[in-house]
This record gives C-alpha cells, sequence and structure tokens, in this order.
C-alpha cells in the first residue's frame, strides 16, 4: 500500500529509501512526487514537513544460472560522504591527516592535494565527526548528516554560510548577524553586498557550498 510520508530533519531522499528497500531514484521519480521534485530539484536538500509518497513495492523477476552464487546490489548504496577542507584564505588544506567517525565508526585518512575526504557511509547515517590538527592545534567538527535545508529559505543560507567559513569563529565573541554573514559572502563572490538572499547570491552560494 502506498504511503504518504513526512519529511523528519535529518531526513534525506536516501535514508528514506534505503530504510524502505527502494533505490532513491524510485521514489524521487514516482508520478506523485513530480510536484515537490519541481519545487526541491535537488533530491538531498529537502525541507521537514515535505511529504514523500512511497510507492507499492512490486515484483521484479531475474533470470539466474543455478548452483551459481549471485550477488544483487540496491542502487544508491552505500552513499559517499564529501568534504573537503579549506584554509582562511580558501587555500585546500592538502595531504592533512585526519579522523572521521561516522554514527561511532571511526577510520583515518589524508585529504587529497584539493583538501578533498571521501568516504562511503551508510545511506541512512546520521552523524559525523571530523577531527585533525591545524598547527599542532586540536580541531573538531560535527557533521549533522542530512539536515541542511533547501537554500530558498534564511536557515538553509545561515547553514551554507557557515559551513563556507562566514559565521561563528571560536574566540572572537558572538556569532554575526545573517546580514552581515551574507553581506561578507558578496564582497567575496564579488557580488553586490546588500546583505539581502537575491537570487544570484544563493546560486553563487549554491554553486560554492555544492549543493
Amino acid at each position: 500500500m502506498e504511503e504518504d510520508y513526512e519529511v523528519q530533519a535529518g531526513d534525506c531522499i536516501s535514508s528514506i529509501a534505503y530504510e524502505r528497500g527502494f533505490s532513491l531514484e524510485t521514489i524521487w521519480n514516482h508520478p506523485a512526487n513530480a510536484a515537490l521534485k519541481q519545487r526541491r530539484r535537488n533530491p538531498y536538500v529537502l525541507r521537514p514537513g515535505d511529504v514523500l509518497k512511497i510507492p507499492d513495492k512490486t515484483e521484479h523477476l531475474e533470470s539466474c544460472q543455478t548452483e551459481k552464487r549471485h550477488t544483487f546490489k540496491l542502487k544508491g548504496v552505500p552513499a559517499m560522504l564529501r568534504v573537503r577542507l579549506v584554509d582562511h584564505e580558501d587555500l585546500p588544506r592538502a595531504n592533512l591527516p585526519y579522523t572521521l567517525s561516522v554514527d561511532g565508526q571511526t577510520e583515518s585518512g589524508q585529504t587529497d592535494d584539493d583538501g578533498l575526504i571521501e568516504r562511503v557511509i551508510p545511506p541512512n547515517a546520521r552523524t559525523a565527526v571530523l577531527r585533525f590538527r591545524v598547527n599542532d592545534l586540536p580541531q573538531e567538527y560535527e557533521l549533522r548528516l542530512g539536515h541542511l535545508d533547501p537554500n530558498d529559505d534564511s536557515h538553509g543560507i545561515q547553514q551554507r554560510l557557515t559551513n563556507l567559513g562566514y559565521g561563528f569563529v571560536a574566540g572572537e565573541g558572538s556569532p554575526p548577524d545573517e546580514r552581515t554573514t551574507t553581506a561578507a559572502f558578496q564582497r567575496k563572490a564579488g557580488l553586490d553586498p546588500t546583505g539581502e538572499p537575491d537570487v544570484a547570491t544563493r546560486q553563487k552560494l549554491t554553486q560554492l557550498h555544492g549543493v
């Protein structure tokens, strides 16, 4: 029986599909989700309160040779986590050792030449903790997976600005207000620093943030 599912904080299309045994394409491309697909554009950035239609499961037949072992893989499993580390001049933190814990499972590695970290994770992973050292000072960041809101509201805009470094800096007092952080981003991006998140600002922000 088809189900109407209301998106909760921390949900994304990958986690919703995985926990129900579907590929994300099956749910996202369901005709009943066409209006939401048009509004959100990106299936990985949903807003709490959005409603997804979950289709009925259907039988799918595959022809296989007997007395052989066969492997079937669900599309979209595992998912990929990508994080890029840069310094205050937007230069990549290349070849930097780190540890990354995802839902309690910890792995060590180092960033690539572009400061990028890539790790396969379960589609329904909820939290990650990234640790590294800069100038021998420990750094720790909690990543709330699936919590990024669309960029058409102030919260989603501020999330992206914070992730790009336009926000609170430890030891520098209270965080700046939204207009200040937006204007700072606009100046650096070569836009008119009005402090208002207009269409050009949101497009540039999404481009640089990656989603």
